[in-house]
């Protein structure tokens, strides 16, 4: 068993904080090049850009954690899924529920991807440059999300994944979680 424990890891949300921020200005470079080579994009000013890219962070954090909650419900119908707060990350969960790793990886990144994916319909629709913001500002916020995935990716002999209230763990086979149970 591997425990991950992301929220009682100082020096883990150090280095994710720093992550996001460079991921922030990543995203909104990438974004750019490569919109700018597609479409027509209206400029609305840095300011403007800021505030509409905090204010959709704000609404897309609840339908982030959302996604989340739908997928685990998918996976795991009679899971009770809770939704909070905790060190400045808002969260969903479903402690002690196992799932299968490709499962997991799908309840971790379906949020970015559904969310990405409507942003670019919206982007394309509309063709401001604060989507590009509010798309760059979600994109880092789901630093964590892409940290836990990593984690699970980078250790391909767990093949199942335990949602705890901190973290997560990881398990080589389905005996090594019943033991503990």
């Amino acid at each position: 068993m591997l425990k991950i424990d992301l929220v009682n890891n100082v020096s883990v949300l150090k280095r994710l904080a720093l992550l996001q921020f460079v991921l922030f200005l990543s995203l909104i470079l990438m974004s750019f090049k490569v919109i700018a080579n597609v479409i027509y994009i209206y400029e609305e000013g840095f300011i403007r850009n800021i505030v509409t890219g905090i204010i959709g962070l704000i609404v897309l954090v609840f339908i982030h954690e959302l996604i989340h909650g739908i997928c685990f419900k998918i996976f795991n119908p009679s899971a009770k899924v809770q939704y909070g707060y905790m060190k400045g990350m808002f969260y969903a969960t479903t402690p002690h529920s196992i799932y299968r790793r490709k499962q997991f990886y799908i309840i971790l990144l379906a949020p970015f991807i559904i969310i990405s994916l409507v942003l670019l319909v919206t982007l394309l629709w509309l063709q401001v440059t604060s989507i590009i913001y509010i798309f760059a500002f979600h994109g880092a916020a789901c630093i964590g999300d892409f940290y836990m995935a990593q984690i699970i990716f980078s250790n391909k002999q767990m093949n199942y994944v335990e949602d705890t209230d901190v973290g997560i763990n990881l398990y080589a086979d389905n005996k090594d979680f019943q033991s503990i149970s």
